[in-house]
């Protein structure tokens, strides 16, 4: 490519039936102004563009930043979504464990209970049956006894309680009384 101080430099020879030197030096001169601001033009333009290919480099390193802290950021959504999976699991496990031990402790207390509900039901037939027996027992003997009583002393001996437990056993004291006589 020629350039601007080349067409100043050049000279030409002069012949007899040539150009006038006055006009080619002036056209010579327009011609090496306009390649001079053509070279500051195109220089300028390939500053400009080296900008730009830093910029677009810079725009392609930041892209494949961004690409590995995506694929990063998935990387460690997975890890954290896979950690909380199973932290879960272990709570829903361990959860689960208590609830089991729970019902299985308030089970056998259950058990425990109702055997001792019926084992006290038990104790009160029998007791209630060892009193119904007495009891009987005590009239049988009640009635036996002879039909003369002395009215004062049957009187001074029967009290007359709310009671029916306390009546019944001041009347079997009574009975033995009578009986030790």
């Amino acid at each position: 490519m020629i350039t601007a101080q080349e067409v100043r430099k050049k000279s030409f020879e002069q012949a007899k039936l040539g150009y006038r030197t006055e006009e080619v030096d002036d056209f010579l001169d327009q011609i090496a102004a306009q390649l001079d601001e053509f070279e500051k033009s195109h220089e300028e333009t390939e500053r400009k563009m080296e900008v730009l290919v830093q910029t677009v480099r810079r725009y392609k390193d930041d892209e494949e930043a961004i690409k590995d802290a995506m694929v990063d950021a998935r990387r460690q959504k997975q890890a954290i979504i896979s950690e909380a999976q199973e932290s879960a699991e272990k709570i829903i496990a361990a959860a689960n464990v208590k609830a089991d031990e729970i019902v299985g402790s308030t089970s056998q207390r259950i058990e425990k209970e109702q055997k001792a509900l019926e084992q006290i039901q038990n104790e009160v037939k029998k007791f209630k049956t060892g009193i119904l027996a007495m009891y009987k027992d005590h009239l049988k003997l009640i009635t036996a006894l002879p039909a003369e009583v002395d009215e004062e002393e049957e009187y001074e001996e029967e009290e007359v309680y709310e009671d029916d437990d306390i009546e019944a056993t001041k009347v079997i004291n009574t009975a033995d009384l009578r009986l030790g006589e």
